[in-house]
């Protein structure tokens, strides 16, 4: 770790695992959750859906509040670790790697014509965490990863007749990447990083008939810079150096129909541009010279859900959805701070309106993972290899509450 040519080594590992594909949180939306994101091209749930299509917020008429928090509870459980004999075998197998987390979600829209209407968020579009003891056996490939963002956006929704609408909006969003894994030396390398990156969101909305709409939105990728530090705290080392990445666009298309005037159904097909990242450079801080060429073989993932509400009374409407999503990643590739590969989702929820324009969502999500095997290399020796199988399933719990005023 003295030299450069270690810590270059070092880069590597931290970038072919951080860009690994399948980190969106899920968790912009509670209403959402219910119907598996069924209808967010649409607006059938709320303002929320203006991540996925500005377009839509034309459809409300008031100003409206919504406010969630979601609880993602993350099961990832490593089975039948194995590596060779460079590398310390000596741990046994790990229980839990998932990291349990709270994400909230804000948003606020508002008319400002008959025609116009302006939306404002905050969310998590993005993020994961795994977390391995020190003493695990792959700890040369991975102790711990995280990535967090934060997304800040504003949206304009503009009818250009009654039935079709057009949005446009632009996103801030903070990535914050942090990783940590066991050296040659048996210390501790840990490298935290962090960008501001900026993209912009389209949509459209077109009200075919009263009982039947379609939506399109689009979000653009989002590009940073991670600048940050490598540490070896016990050999008293600092190095900094930048990891150059994206958050992948993504598209969605989709239709909502009311079958009568209490059941309501919608589908919706979701891509996710994963592929962008085949190929991410590091570049040693103050120069502009790629010093590590990094590549890829993810490819895109899609997302197909159904889902529907059911006006059971006044008061109370009854969610529910299903979807199919596929990973975007193979065996050959898959790394061990992001285990993942083809989900299936089973959803339902609520919304109770207690009156005076105030009401109520909570949402209940299972994510059903394929079980998926890992076979990653020790960049600092080139040599091969932790194996593993994984098992996952993620329990995501939402509730928020909803303000017109």
């Amino acid at each position: 770790m003295k030299n450069k040519k270690l810590f270059l080594a070092s880069l590597v590992l931290i970038s072919s695992n951080a860009l690994a594909a399948g980190y969106s949180t899920h968790s912009t939306s509670t209403a959402a959750i219910a119907t598996s994101y069924a209808g967010s091209s649409t607006g059938a749930h709320d303002i929320s859906n203006m991540y996925y299509n500005p377009a839509i917020l034309s459809k409300f008429d008031k100003k409206q509040f919504v406010a969630g928090l979601t609880y993602l509870d993350v099961d990832i459980d490593p089975q039948n670790e194995n590596v060779n004999s460079n590398m310390n075998s000596a741990a046994g197998e790990v229980g839990d790697a998932g990291v349990n987390v709270f994400i909230p979600s804000f948003y606020f829209s508002a008319p400002i014509s008959n025609k116009t209407t302006i939306g404002f968020l905050a969310n998590s579009p993005f993020g994961l965490a795994t977390e391995y003891n020190t003493a695990w056996t792959g700890s040369r490939l991975d102790n711990d990863t995280e990535i967090k963002t934060v997304n800040l956006g504003t949206n304009l929704s503009h009818k250009l007749t009654d039935q079709l609408s057009l949005g446009f909006g632009v996103n801030a969003q903070k990535m914050q990447f942090t990783k940590s894994f066991t050296y040659l030396t048996g210390n501790t390398v840990k490298y935290k990083s962090s960008d501001w990156g900026y993209g912009y969101s389209l949509g459209l909305n077109y009200d075919l008939t009263k009982k039947l709409s379609l939506g399109v939105g689009y979000n653009s990728k989002v590009q940073y810079e991670l600048n940050g530090t490598l540490q070896v705290p016990e050999d008293n080392i600092r190095q900094d150096g930048v990891l150059k990445m994206a958050t992948p666009e993504s598209a969605i298309i989709g239709a909502k129909y009311a079958v009568n005037n209490k059941l309501n159904l919608m589908s919706d097909i979701t891509w996710t541009r994963w592929s962008r990242q085949r190929v991410a450079d590091v570049y040693e801080s103050g120069t502009n010279i790629a010093i590590v060429n990094l590549t890829y073989n993810w490819h895109d993932s899609f997302m197909y859900s159904l889902g529907g509400d059911y006006q059971y009374n006044d008061d109370l409407l009854i969610r529910f959805g299903t979807a199919f999503e596929t990973g975007a990643t193979d065996d050959q590739y898959r790394t061990a701070d992001v285990p993942l590969g083809d989900v299936y989702w089973l959803n339902a929820g609520i919304n109770y309106d207690f009156g005076n324009d105030l009401s109520f969502d909570a949402s209940y999500l299972h994510q059903f993972y394929e079980n998926v095997k890992v076979n990653n290399v020790d960049a600092a020796t080139g040599n091969q290899n932790l194996s593993a199988r994984y098992r996952t399933q993620v329990n995501i719990f939402s509730i928020g509450l909803k303000k017109n005023f």
